[in-house]
């Protein structure tokens, strides 16, 4: 594999070296402001600020060495403390009672450190209406490493701007507030804006530390929270969220707690053109688009756009088109003309690109740590003036790639046209599987960088020449609802339901009705015809266990009952092999939470009405996998393992032991958590069924 510094990394990756303080002195430095601009503090003091201060060294305070504690007290007075040269501004030594309050830190946490570092205090440390804006790496970072716990409280906070570092999921430097060890944190009341990088906005319990694993703490949040703007995501650790919603008025140091960066407006394309996206979405575009800036969307965000053979013209605008680590499906669409990077994502996201275009590009899609699908994918044309990138596609960390019936031809420039590098410690290295046909053709100077990161190569050969990647959709045709009818189910509408109020499209095949306690299941046939395949009511739904409910006779739609109470109609494959899983919020009338998209099997075997129980069936995962709390289900996250790390994804390599088995779908236990995992991405052994 070739090993090469480039340019376009830089901001995913830094060294970790510890902050180092300015050539000590015995006696602090004078200031005018009324607060020392450098030097140590080794006895107990209460500096009163009268004006603004800038530290060009910043201050050591106490000793990680004295058995003596000291109490150091800084009254901000409303003023600001600047950082000269962009190290600490306070570090807090063992030995020390700190208390900071009514003060704005602007900067600070060069070099992979924080503006305050806070270390292994005996004692806890408090900070009340204090603002921190743009810190380099951390704005406040609590390293405990020590027992017994220590727990430091926070009050009226205000943490913008910033501009963090990501490398990777798990072990990272959070831009605010990131907390090593056993220390945990009481937060009562604080805004979060503006703030684009590390990973996450508050690390609640990194567990790395020199080699080790530590134990581990909690952070409880109370009173207000602001989240306004903050990418890659707000937080994750052990979480207790006790807060009572959006802050209003003043906070810190005298902030405004106004939304600045709010959600991003629909346009006259049918989706936003800039800005960021919070939540659950489909856009279905009507017309071409023309960005005016990034699309942004977090980590908490699921996005799916629906191009109906439109494009997203990116050509207009000089950063990244989108900027992903939530979830997001694009399909159907073109996407064209990006100067900037088309796709940057970080963190564990899932994408999925389907019959889409990526065409006339000048730089690569870049997967950091993500799971993506490309099927039924054309790119062209891609132009690359940069040696030391690539055209196409760069894998970092532990990308994975599946390639399906995709087409990739005539991209030019760089060293290769995909490219898997930047490999982490912490996980396994990006992989590329390719499924199905794939055509290569007409790329300089290669095709792929180094084809030991395919995991699985399933090619069936070229795809046919004039393969059609974007689709027709099939035409509307208004139907009766099959409410009109509640007595005779089997006597389907003639086609399909869109507009009707009582009627729950999936995809293009099936249809779902839902009247009187009552679901029922029409499929959708190539002339748009509807036939009825199941219905259960919500009386079978509330006497059965977790599991299947009911299933059609040949297996094309299925109806669970899953662990959170919710329920999930499940139908397919397609022509595509795809089967689409709709989330009901916990009866067959809830609301509809969200779809998604699975290969493989069909949702049910003709007959089976509920999981089997297994015993002596252990299955090893081959890839880092979804943990489901259903066949097909909602994905599982933040669950532990023997370490206490917290996790999003099952890592690779593990042997479990199976639990139960349905048609497609492993139930297994890992470290005290259950969940359902693909079986298409295990190795079985022993008697699985």
């Amino acid at each position: 594999m070739r090993h090469i510094t480039v340019q376009i990394i830089a901001f995913l990756f830094f060294t970790m070296a510890p902050a180092t303080p300015a050539a000590a002195q015995t006696n602090p430095t004078a200031a005018t402001c009324g607060l020392p601009a450098g030097g140590i503090i080794v006895a107990s003091v209460t500096y009163t600020l009268d004006e603004d201060c800038t530290q060009s060294e910043g201050l050591l305070l106490g000793s990680s060495t004295s058995a003596d504690d000291i109490t150091v007290t800084i009254n901000g007075g409303g003023n600001t403390i600047n950082s000269a040269d962009g190290t600490s501004v306070f570090q807090v030594s063992a030995n020390v009672i700190f208390n900071l309050n009514n003060v704005t830190i602007v900067g600070g946490g060069r070099s992979g450190g924080a503006a305050i570092e806070v270390n292994n205090l005996r004692n806890s440390a408090s900070f009340s209406n204090i603002t921190l804006r743009d810190p380099v790496n951390s704005a406040i970072q609590f390293n405990h490493e020590l027992a017994p716990a220590i727990t430091h409280s926070l009050s009226s906070v205000l943490i913008e701007g910033g501009n963090g570092n990501y490398f990777h999921a798990d072990h990272g430097i959070p831009l605010g507030l990131h907390a090593i060890g056993p220390v945990s944190l009481n937060i009562n009341g604080i805004g979060l804006r503006g703030m684009f990088g590390g990973n996450a906005a508050i690390g609640a319990n990194e567990t790395y530390i020199v080699g080790a694993m530590r134990s581990l703490g909690t952070i409880t949040f109370s009173g207000c929270f602001t989240v306004d703007g903050v990418f890659p995501r707000v937080h994750y650790g052990n979480i207790v969220d006790n807060s009572e919603g959006p802050c209003t008025g003043r906070i810190g140091n005298g902030g405004s707690s106004a939304m600045q960066y709010p959600q991003a407006p629909d346009s006259g394309c049918d989706m936003p053109l800039a800005g960021f996206i919070y939540g659950t979405y489909t856009f279905n575009l009507t017309r071409d688009c023309a960005l005016t800036g990034s699309l942004i969307i977090p980590n908490e965000s699921n996005v799916v756009i629906n191009g109906n053979r439109h494009t997203i013209d990116a050509s207009g605008i000089t950063g990244t088109a989108l900027i992903v680590s939530g979830q997001i499906s694009l399909n159907n669409v073109i996407v064209s003309g990006a100067v900037g990077f088309p796709f940057r994502t970080h963190l564990n996201s899932v994408m999925t690109f389907k019959n889409t275009i990526f065409r006339d590009n000048t730089q690569p899609l870049i997967f950091q740590d993500s799971i993506v699908s490309f099927e039924k994918v054309l790119m062209e044309n891609h132009q690359q003036s940069n040696s030391n990138s690539v055209s196409g596609v760069w894998l970092i960390g532990s990308a994975q790639l599946i390639i399906r019936d995709s087409v990739i031809r005539n991209n030019t420039g760089g060293f290769a046209v995909i490219y898997t590098g930047a490999s982490y410690q912490y996980g396994p290295d990006a992989v590329v599987r390719l499924e199905g046909c794939i055509t290569l053709e007409g790329n300089t100077p290669t095709d792929f960088s180094d084809t030991s990161m395919f995991v699985t190569d399933n090619r069936t050969g070229a795809c046919p020449p004039g393969m059609e990647i974007l689709v027709v959709a099939p035409p509307s045709v208004n139907l009766p609802s099959p409410g009109n009818n509640p007595h005779n189910p089997h006597n389907p509408p003639p086609g399909v339901c869109d507009g009707k109020p009582s009627a729950v499209p999936v995809g293009a095949i099936a249809c779902i009705f839902r009247e009187n306690g009552r679901l029922t299941v029409y499929r959708i046939d190539e002339r748009s015809r509807g036939h009825f395949v199941l219905g259960v009511t919500q009386p079978q739904v509330d006497a059965n266990g977790i599991g299947m409910v009911g299933a059609a006779a040949d297996g094309f739609a299925a109806v669970y009952k899953l662990a959170d109470g919710n329920v999930m109609v499940s139908v397919g494959p397609n022509g595509q092999g795809e089967s689409l899983h709709i989330t009901l919020d916990r009866s067959v009338n809830g609301r509809v939470l969200g779809m998604r998209t699975s290969y493989g099997a069909a949702p049910a075997a003709a007959g089976v009405k509920r999981p089997s129980a297994l015993q002596g069936c252990m299955v090893r995962t081959k890839y880092m996998l979804n943990f489901r709390d259903g066949p097909a289900g909602d994905r599982i996250t933040n669950f532990q393992d023997y370490h206490g790390m917290r996790h999003d994804w099952l890592p690779p390599f593990v042997t479990l032991t199976a639990l139960e088995r349905i048609a497609g779908w492993f139930k297994v236990d890992y470290h005290g958590t259950q969940g359902w995992i693909n079986e298409e991405f295990v190795e079985k052994k022993g008697n699985c069924g």
